[in-house]
């Protein structure tokens, strides 16, 4: 990959951009079949709000260990690892901005023992 082989001031800005924009992408279509795929299971609101944001959100540290392994002893192992950290820090955005919209469709679901709300 020619990216891996600049340096982070040489490579486009456009390129930056597109990869964020494709990040950001990747992770709010996890996000949403995780969110479908527990609805459709009848998982509960509260317990469906758990899965959906942290099951989208277990990369980072599986990513740095994978890419240690793969690229052990490259020079480049800092350029490889920024897409890594880049989504990472999406999922931290898109989770915050989700949050509260999830807490208020949350509180609005009133469960009762026993009983299951999807």
């Amino acid at each position: 990959c020619e990216g891996i082989k600049k340096t982070p001031m040489e490579i486009p800005m456009v390129l930056i951009i597109r990869v964020l924009l494709w990040i950001t992408c990747v992770h709010i279509l996890a996000f949403l079949t995780i969110w479908a795929v527990s609805g459709a299971l009848g998982i509960d609101i509260q317990r469906r709000i758990a899965v959906a944001i942290m099951g989208s959100q277990k990369t980072e540290g599986k990513a740095f260990a994978i890419i240690s392994v793969l690229f052990h002893g490259s020079s480049d192992l800092g350029m490889i690892m920024l897409p890594v950290i880049a989504y990472h820090s999406i999922q931290m955005l898109v989770s915050g901005i989700v949050a509260k919209q999830l807490r208020r469709i949350s509180s609005n679901h009133v469960k009762l023992p026993g009983q299951r709300l999807s």
